[in-house]
């Protein structure tokens, strides 16, 4: 929320009859704030009343920093850029089950030409497959390819904070979409963690793994950390290879005899699915120019 201007109008309380009156303000010049009265016209013995500014205090929702908190929640990366003023914003690309897809939020969409004014949009038109977060119910179909979702189905206040339903989305996408997501066990990262806080043991038959970030430690499965096929467990991923591979062998450069021409599509992949996995946006591996090679920020290693 922010602090919009102030009511023009209150109900006076000068007097029993509480009228709602206009307000009039005086001053609010060199960072000094101004004074509100109201002129009473029924009454010769009220005049002038003195409103406390307090009571004109205006709140309205910062869409720009909802769309910054839901960002960052999804651990969506590339930054959040305004698209339409007030109307859409490009969130970044979030990791979800079914891979890296555009994010975007948008508003107006029941407006005439809400739905034109959107997707004539070159970034938005251009992506074959988003996530579009609304305001209100709307149509499923109204953007071929892309999933729709309202943020009142996401969206509630717990113990004082907003609260995020990332399951809810990756659902609605395996609906809308009619394709089978990872059942990931979303990670308890502790906010502002980074990926120097965090620590993956692999055991010593390379099937499970005792993860810790940020003083928060858990036994995880390759199916919880989205690293196994999702209708057969068993059948693992490159990503959890590779991710064995690195805790076996140490970082991956291009004197390592394993690399290969798949191996940068490879990283990509694992990076995507710690990245959803942790909820930590940032890169959890080091430039790969300045050090020569895939080196992870965080600490991994096989248990012997």
């Amino acid at each position: 929320m922010k602090q919009a201007s102030h009511a023009t109008s209150v109900v006076c309380d000068g007097c029993e009859e509480a009228c709602l009156s206009d307000v009039e303000f005086i001053g609010g010049e060199e960072d000094a704030p101004p004074r509100a009265y109201i002129i009473c016209e029924r009454r010769e013995d009220i005049g002038r009343v003195e409103v406390p500014l307090e009571r004109l205090r205006r709140w309205v929702v910062d869409l720009g920093g909802l769309a910054d908190v839901l960002a960052q929640n999804l651990g969506a990366v590339g930054g959040v850029e305004e698209m339409v003023a007030g109307q859409l914003w490009w969130l970044g690309r979030a990791a979800f089950r079914a891979g890296r897809v555009d994010v975007f939020m948008v508003r107006g969409l029941g407006l005439e030409g809400g739905p034109k004014q959107v997707g004539a949009v070159p970034r938005f038109q251009q992506c074959s497959r988003a996530v579009l977060f609304t305001f209100c119910d709307t149509r499923p179909d109204l953007f071929p390819g892309k999933v729709v979702v309202s943020l009142q189905r996401l969206l509630s206040i717990q113990h004082g904070d907003l609260s995020f339903d990332l399951g809810a989305v990756e659902d609605e996408m395996a609906r809308r979409t009619g394709r089978s997501v990872y059942q990931v066990r979303r990670f308890p990262t502790p906010p502002g963690t980074a990926w120097e806080q965090v620590a993956i043991l692999i055991t010593a038959d390379g099937d499970t793994a005792q993860v810790s970030a940020g003083g928060v430690t858990e036994p995880m499965t390759p199916a919880d950390m989205g690293m196994a096929h999702p209708r057969n467990p068993s059948r693992l991923l490159q990503s959890w290879d590779l991710l064995v591979r690195l805790a076996t062998d140490g970082p991956i450069t291009t004197n390592s005899r394993d690399f290969s021409l798949k191996t940068p599509k490879r990283v990509e992949r694992l990076r995507d699915a710690l990245q959803a996995f942790f909820g930590i946006p940032d890169d959890p591996f080091r430039p790969y120019r300045q050090v020569g090679g895939y080196t992870p920020r965080f600490k991994v290693r096989r248990l012997h």
